[in-house]
Order: structure tokens, then C-alpha cells, then sequence
């Protein structure tokens, strides 16, 4: 378990991983290795003394971390064991942008290697990122749950985006409903993109008359975000209570679960 509020060991850099599983402190290779699949080695390696440099202002000649360090290090104290379940509370809030995508990219094949995630987040991307099922819950009751890709269908509008060759100038006859949008790029080689709220049956019927007048490039349904779906599913009212939520998830290789 890694929680957003994680222990910060006035340790060694190795102690402080090797917490994680005691029975294995002595085995320094054990160590390397952890610190490396949690990032925590891009940490360490720059430290004065590497892994024998005492972490915190405790002690003399000690170092203090940021808080994303110190957060690599926790994480590597998490890859100590070989468990079956990891439970990890915000891991990316530390974490400058190309960390994170590291860190997402080491999760990814932790779920892939069979391991069971769990997730506690509040940002969204996270969710479409790692999850396969989520659960909201706000106010201490769920307002959600199902598998992700489910739910994103269970909260769309029957929204579906064409691209276009050119500025097809002819709309689509009734009952096909015209764009609820429509951007066309500048020219040479313009590209017209209309989003439509249509029922899937006269998804064909778009397409036909769009390819008679013009050419399609893209044709897609257009889910909506977690970010929307939440706020379908809470309320713009409720939004000022989003800090006293919680959102958990759990990507593993089978599900991922979301808490709000």
C-alpha cells in the first residue's frame, strides 16, 4: 500500500526501499531492481552517497527530497514484494508530466504481468488511461460502477464525428439531423469536421450522404470523458464538494476499478 501520505524514512536510500520487505533488506540486487522498475534509481543515482545517502535532515549530512522523490521512493518500497494486489493513493499527484507517463507506462506492465491495481485518484485521465471498471462514489454512495467502456456508452449522447475532404456545401436531408457543430481547416487541403447527435440507425445513412458529397476520412462515435461523465453524474451544484470525495480505481489484469 503506497498512500498519498507517504512515510518518509529518515533511512538510507536502500533502507529506505528495502522497508518494503525486511526479510530481504540484505539483498541489495533486490533493492537495485525495485528502485529502477519504480523510477526511484533516477532519484538515488544523483544523491552524494547513491543508496548509502541518509534521506531527510534527521541526521547529519542527510538530504531532503521533493515531494515526487520522495514519492519514487515510497513506490519502490511497493516493488519489494511480489503481491498480487498494490493499492496506490494518488500516485501521479508528484509527478511532472514525463514522470507520469513513465510511471502510467511501469503500472501498465505491472497489470499486464497479472498484477491486481488498486487505484485511489481524482484525476480523470487516469481512469481512460489504466482502468477497465470504475466505481463513483460521491457522498459516501455509489453513482456509478460498471466496466469503463461501458460506462462512457451508458452517459453518451449518440455523439459521432466525420471528417470530410473539402466543405461539403449540401446538409443532410431530414429526418438525418444536421451537425450540432462543424470546423473547416484553412486551405490547401481543406478538412471540414462536423460532430452530429445521431441514433446509431441513421449512422449509415450519414455516411452515405457525406461520401456522395464529398469523401469521408474519419468516421467515429465520440464517447465522453470521465471528466464529463463525472460531472453528468454529480452536477455542476456539487462541484465545490469535489475535494471531500474520493476516487479510487483498480487497473489489474483483468478490472480496474474507480472510486469517486
Amino acid at each position: 500500500i503506497i498512500f498519498q501520505d507517504y512515510i518518509r524514512f529518515q533511512l538510507t536510500a536502500a533502507e529506505n526501499i528495502s522497508v518494503g520487505n525486511i526479510s530481504q533488506k540484505d539483498k541489495f540486487e533486490d533493492v537495485l531492481s525495485s528502485a529502477e522498475k519504480s523510477l526511484a534509481n533516477t532519484v538515488i543515482d544523483q544523491l552524494p552517497d547513491q543508496y548509502e545517502q541518509m534521506l531527510g535532515r534527521r541526521f547529519k549530512n542527510g538530504v531532503e527530497l521533493s515531494g515526487g522523490q520522495w514519492q519514487k521512493i515510497a513506490l519502490g518500497r511497493a516493488y519489494m514484494r511480489d503481491a498480487q494486489l498494490l493499492i496506490l493513493d494518488e500516485p501521479f499527484s508528484g509527478f511532472d508530466p514525463v514522470n507520469a507517463r513513465l510511471l502510467k507506462n511501469i503500472l501498465l506492465e505491472r497489470r499486464a504481468a497479472g498484477t491486481t491495481l488498486l487505484i485511489s485518484t481524482h484525476r480523470m485521465e487516469t481512469v481512460e488511461d489504466l482502468c477497465t471498471h470504475v466505481v463513483l462514489i460521491h457522498r459516501a454512495g455509489v453513482v456509478l460502477s460498471g466496466e469503463t467502456e461501458a460506462v462512457r456508452r451508458q452517459y453518451s449522447k449518440n455523439r459521432v464525428e466525420i471528417h470530410c475532404a473539402g466543405d461539403p456545401a449540401s446538409p443532410p436531408p431530414a429526418p438525418l439531423p444536421a451537425p450540432s457543430s462543424t470546423t473547416t481547416t484553412s486551405e490547401p487541403n481543406a478538412i471540414t469536421r462536423m460532430v452530429f447527435e445521431a441514433e446509431p440507425q441513421h449512422w449509415p445513412a450519414l455516411i452515405d450522404h457525406y461520401n456522395r458529397n464529398s469523401r469521408i476520412l474519419h468516421f467515429s462515435e465520440k464517447l465522453p470523458s470521465f471528466q464529463d461523465i463525472f460531472i453528468q453524474a454529480v452536477g455542476t451544484d456539487n462541484l465545490g464538494d469535489a475535494d471531500n470525495s474520493a476516487t479510487n480505481a483498480i487497473p489489474s489484469a483483468n478490472t480496474t476499478h474507480i472510486f469517486r
